[in-house]
């Protein structure tokens, strides 16, 4: 094989190197797609959340075109959480991610306005291990200024363990009883304007 074939070769071989490391710093792990109104308009300051195992992983906001983009250090299946205020939540349930690539989600992730303005609460439930807590019982009291408890509502958490309660909007203290097969939880919120309102629940073994 003469030189220059040899060189030829070489300088081909070093190009294919160098576009495999280029390719390899710029694709990364995530997820983008673009959030709407009813009516086809983006939808700018839209929280974006990705959720796995009942926890927040990452969170971002849409830019003015309604797009947003999330990194994550680990592929598997997250829950996707859009939050706006002034509309209703929604969330893209198992969402696989996988490694080294960013998923698209589309450009039509429509949220649709809130009829009323209400306290929206989003919670979860988890062990001390930090795994979800799935079908738990989840109770939300009215706690008066003398320390009484009314009982307002019950929900039940999903297979990722949360759970979600709505009500007017209005200044109130809140308290949450967490039963499950045998684990018990309590957790206490502050409510007053309309607005989404966060807040996990550890639970432990009952005495």
């Amino acid at each position: 094989m003469s030189l220059g074939i040899r060189q030829l070769l070489s300088a081909v071989a070093i190009a294919i190197l160098s576009s495999v490391l280029v390719f390899s710093q710029t694709t990364q792990t995530g997820a983008k797609g673009k959030v709407t109104g009813p009516r086809g308009e983006s939808l700018a300051g839209v929280t974006v959340t990705a959720r796995r195992d009942g926890r927040d992983i990452a969170s971002g906001k849409t830019d003015k075109k309604g797009i947003f983009v999330l990194k994550l250090k680990d592929g598997g299946k997250y829950n996707f959480v859009f939050e706006k205020a002034g509309y209703s939540g929604g969330v893209k349930y198992d969402v696989e991610i996988v490694l080294g690539e960013t998923r698209d989600l589309g450009d039509r992730l429509i949220l649709e306005v809130d009829n009323g303005a209400l306290v929206l609460i989003r919670g979860s439930v988890f062990t001390t291990e930090g795994r979800s807590v799935s079908n738990a019982e989840v109770d939300m009291y009215l706690v008066s200024p003398d320390g009484g408890q009314k009982k307002l509502g019950s929900a039940s958490t999903n297979y990722t363990g949360e759970f979600s309660f709505r009500r007017p909007s209005g200044e109130a203290k809140l308290n949450f009883v967490v039963s499950s097969e045998g684990r018990v939880g309590e957790k206490s919120l502050d409510v007053s304007s309309p607005g989404i309102y966060r807040l996990a629940i550890s639970v432990v073994k009952s005495k």
